[in-house]
């Protein structure tokens, strides 16, 4: 740095300046001690949101995982449905038959007939409810393993 006086009339302008230069070297170094403990607090929250991600990863596994064992065990369900229904409607349809037989000799009446048929068409309906739950809960399965869903 340097300075000028008009006071001095003695020195020129020029010789001023250089007799009033002055040098300096300057260092300047901030080291924030205490902030109100900001940077502190930041980490911590950091630190907590970080594990509020690891426990909602975790929560989305296993209801992830609990869905697909619910369909696991909905599809083995579908599948004792499906083997119960098809032996009720075989049973039924095989009672419906004899009975018919008797009818058509004279042994049965109509009402027993009608009965039968009845509880027949129950029983296809109900087998043909439950193979249709069977291949929906077999899709499901193959949705989660990634396969795509064809219909045959």
């Amino acid at each position: 740095g340097t300075g000028y006086s008009s006071a001095q009339v003695s020195s020129d302008f020029n010789q001023q300046l250089s007799d009033n230069l002055n040098q300096y070297i300057g260092f300047s170094l901030s080291i924030p001690i205490f902030n109100n403990f900001r940077t502190k607090i930041a980490v911590r929250k950091a630190k907590i949101s970080y594990e509020n991600a690891l426990v909602n990863e975790r929560q989305s596994e296993n209801n992830l995982s609990k869905i697909i064992n619910q369909a696991v065990l909905d599809l083995r369900a579908a599948e004792k449905s499906y083997n119960s229904t098809r032996q009720a409607f075989q049973a039924n349809q095989e009672a419906f038959d004899v009975l018919k037989q008797r009818y058509d000799v004279g042994l049965a009446n109509s009402i027993e007939l009608s009965t039968s048929q009845t509880n027949m068409n129950k029983a296809e309906f109900d087998f043909i409810q439950a193979r249709y739950n069977l291949i929906f809960r077999t899709k499901v399965i193959d949705y989660y393993l990634g396969k795509p869903i064809t219909f045959n």
